[in-house]
C-alpha cells in the first residue's frame, strides 16, 4: 500500500491580508485552521510562514528521493527570492540519470491550468481504480536531464496566474 504524505506551507501575509492562520504541530499529525474557515484542517506536516522553503525542502529530502523512484510527486514553487522545492529538486537529481514524465499545472480560482498547453483548456480531475486520481488530458513531457526539466518549468513560468501551483513528476 502507497504512503502518502501531505505537506502544507503557509505562505508570508500580505501587508493588506488580514487573515490569521493558526499551525498546531501535535505528535505525528499537523493542524491547520484559518481565520475565516469554519473548520481545521489535518495534515502530515504544516510549515508556518516563518519556516523557509530551504528547511521545508531539507526536512523532506529523502521522501523526495523515494519519490523520484517510486511515486507521483507534488511539490511547490518558491518566490521571488527563493528558487522553491521545484528547482531544488531539479537541481539535486541533476548528477543522476534518469527518464521521466513531466506535467506542469496550478490550480487557481478552483480550475486547473496546464501550463506547458498553449491552448488553455478547462481540465477535469478524474479517478480510476487502475490508474488512481489522474488530471485528464494534462500535457506530459518525457525528459532525461535536468535542463530539459528547467526549460518547461521556464516555458510554464509565462502561462502562469498567481497562485498555488505544484508540478507532477
Amino acid at each position: 500500500m502507497e504512503k502518502i504524505s501531505v505537506a502544507v506551507r503557509v505562505r508570508p501575509r500580505t501587508p493588506d491580508s488580514s487573515l490569521e492562520v493558526f499551525c498546531v504541530e501535535s505528535g505525528r499529525q499537523s493542524y491547520l485552521s484559518l481565520s475565516l474557515a469554519v473548520a481545521s484542517y489535518s495534515f502530515d506536516h504544516v510549515f508556518d510562514e516563518c519556516v523557509r522553503l530551504r528547511a521545508s525542502y531539507q526536512r523532506h529530502h529523502s521522501c523526495r528521493r523515494r519519490g523520484f523512484q517510486w511515486y507521483c510527486v507534488c511539490l511547490w514553487t518558491g518566490s521571488e527570492t527563493d528558487p522553491g522545492i521545484i528547482r531544488r529538486s531539479v537541481r539535486d537529481i541533476s548528477d543522476r540519470e534518469f527518464l521521466i514524465r513531466v506535467s506542469y499545472m496550478e490550480i487557481y480560482n478552483e480550475e486547473i491550468n496546464d501550463l506547458l498547453a498553449v491552448e488553455n483548456q478547462r481540465l477535469q480531475i478524474h479517478e480510476h481504480w487502475e490508474r488512481g486520481v489522474f488530471v485528464a488530458c494534462l500535457k506530459e513531457e518525457i525528459v532525461n536531464d535536468a535542463e530539459q526539466i528547467q526549460k518547461l518549468l521556464d516555458s510554464g513560468e509565462g502561462f502562469k496566474a498567481k497562485a498555488n501551483l505544484f508540478v507532477l513528476l
